[in-house]
């Protein structure tokens, strides 16, 4: 190599070290900056306030027992959750475990004695026994993302060591009003804007650039909402209120990718790990609850679906009704899947179009283009009642930018099920698994745990886990199971918009 290469290696190396030393330096005091914020607990990540609503009254979850030994659920929240209790010490060997969620949490239509939460703990003591594991309870019926983070929030001060968080069903339950997205609560994908948004210069700059802003531009005021879930299926003719709105959908998925990257900041900013679970729904046997034609549908389309529709359903005289099993017209399979096609693509918005096809195409056996049309009749049903694709998406995304484990709970529960849909074979209703669905999900929950270190398994689990299962099965009253299938019944009421309740009169909840 030559005396002149040698001196240009030399000088572009010092180039770049002088580029890289400067922007060292330019960065160290924003680095202090953050240090110092850290050390004062200022503008941390969590303390943004939620700019989409907020609540009339709030009261804690749990309260200190008269003895001071312990905590548990406070006797005002007991309508919406299930009782719940842990000391108020902590044992050196405890692992404290909180569970958020909403009703599939809380394990309805049974209760928490079957949901994955008691069996996820069965599977740690089977496991290791040397340790207290107490996985803690706190599914709040028709609870959405937006009523968890209070709760996560709360619960930091109760040491816990991992938080799992089971949310996404809820998420159109409450009648509230969005005006424009705010701009600044919307989150750019990517990591490194992940990052940046974990540190407390970020959360500090924002309070102060939020705070200059509405002062200058003040936005409508945000919803607020009661301090309990007032969902509107709680009120006979609820499902009335529903109607196709894109723009309130749109605005519902940022509300939730917002709520799940508060979590995310509060718990790391605690130092507690998280675990995300993305929801399970019925599919293939869960008709669409509200069925609507696309908002600015021609007459002329409308003449053309309805020509169709009847031609499959000539006993059809509702078509806003789903369909469910009922006489069909005198045409034959392909007809049927043809005639379906046509009426779905003439209108894209009608879910019981998309969910009649999705039939029709599962008894030819075309398994694979009837699960795009399940999804297709849930993604349209104007009751989402059910996680829809943004919001998987959104889940996903936050999962991904903030490097949050997240577990598939369909892989879980459908591992074995043609094309991967979940019907009543695994889910009692539209979104709640069986008993031996939730001790799959806690299976699959311990699996993802040993992964990531909390806990080793061994070759006795299995076994040991089987007799922990059939103690605890035969610990519970058969009279358990009985009011499990009432609140059922009453369940599917309310998805109907059947609701036991009037408007400000006494409250009986069945999700």
């Amino acid at each position: 190599m030559s005396i002149r290469s040698n001196r240009g290696s030399r000088s572009w190396r010092r180039a770049v070290g002088f580029r890289i030393g400067a922007i060292v330096l330019g960065l160290l005091p924003l680095v202090m900056l953050e240090f110092v914020l850290r050390a004062g607990g200022w503008g941390r990540p969590g303390d943004v306030d939620d700019p989409y609503v907020g609540f009339a009254s709030t009261s804690p979850l749990f309260q200190l027992t008269a003895d001071g030994q312990s905590y548990e659920i406070a006797p005002g929240r007991l309508e919406y959750f299930r009782p719940e209790s842990f000391s108020a010490r902590k044992g050196p060997r405890e692992f404290r475990i909180f569970c958020l969620g909403g009703s599939t949490v809380q394990g309805r239509p049974y209760s928490t004695e079957t949901s994955f939460t008691a069996w996820l703990e069965l599977n740690l003591k089977a496991a290791d026994d040397r340790r207290e594991w107490n996985v803690i309870n706190c599914g709040g019926v028709s609870y959405a993302s937006y009523r968890l983070t209070p709760i996560l929030r709360e619960t930091l001060a109760y040491q816990p060591d991992l938080y799992i968080l089971y949310t996404g069903h809820n998420e159109f339950l409450e009648e509230r009003t969005y005006g424009e997205i705010r701009r600044h609560a919307m989150y750019s994908d990517g990591r490194l804007a992940a990052m940046v948004r974990r540190t407390h210069l970020y959360g500090l700059s924002r309070s102060a650039w939020e705070q200059w802003w509405e002062d200058d531009h003040p936005a409508e005021p945000r919803p607020i909402l009661p301090g309990e879930v007032d969902a509107l299926l709680d009120y006979r003719g609820g499902l009335e209120a529903y109607h196709h709105d894109e723009l309130w959908r749109e605005a519902v998925v940022e509300h939730y990718k917002f709520n799940l990257c508060q979590m995310v900041g509060l718990a790391r900013d605690a130092g507690v790990p998280l675990l995300f679970v993305d929801p399970i729904s019925n599919q293939k046997d869960s008709p669409p609850f509200k069925v609507e034609h696309a908002p600015k549908l021609s007459a002329a389309s409308k003449a053309e679906f309805d020509q169709r529709w009847n031609e499959v359903f000539p006993q059809e005289t509702n078509r806003s009704d789903p369909p469910a099993a009922r006489d069909l017209g005198q045409v034959t399979s392909a007809e049927r899947i043809d005639l379906l096609g046509e009426a779905s693509r003439i209108d894209p918005f009608h879910a019981a179009a998309h969910f009649a096809l999705a039939r029709a195409l599962e008894s030819a056996g075309r398994r694979h283009e009837a699960a795009a049309e399940y999804v297709a009749a849930r993604e349209t049903d104007v009751c989402p009642l059910r996680m829809i694709e943004p919001l998987h998406r959104a889940l996903r995304s936050v999962a991904t930018q903030t490097g949050t484990p997240l577990l598939d709970a369909n892989n879980i529960i459908a591992g074995d099920t043609p094309v991967g849909l979940i019907g009543d074979e695994w889910l009692v209703d539209h979104v709640h698994p069986s008993v031996a669905s939730h001790q799959r999900l806690a299976a699959g929950i311990f699996d993802q745990l040993v992964s990531m270190g909390v806990i080793e398994t061994n070759a006795e689990v299995e076994q040991r886990r089987a007799i922990l299962y059939a103690r605890h099965l035969e610990s519970l009253d058969p009279a358990y199971f009985e009011r499990g299938k009432q609140r059922l019944a009453g369940l599917r009421m309310w998805a109907e918009g059947r609701a036991n309740k009037v408007r400000n009169g006494p409250v009986e909840h069945h999700p």
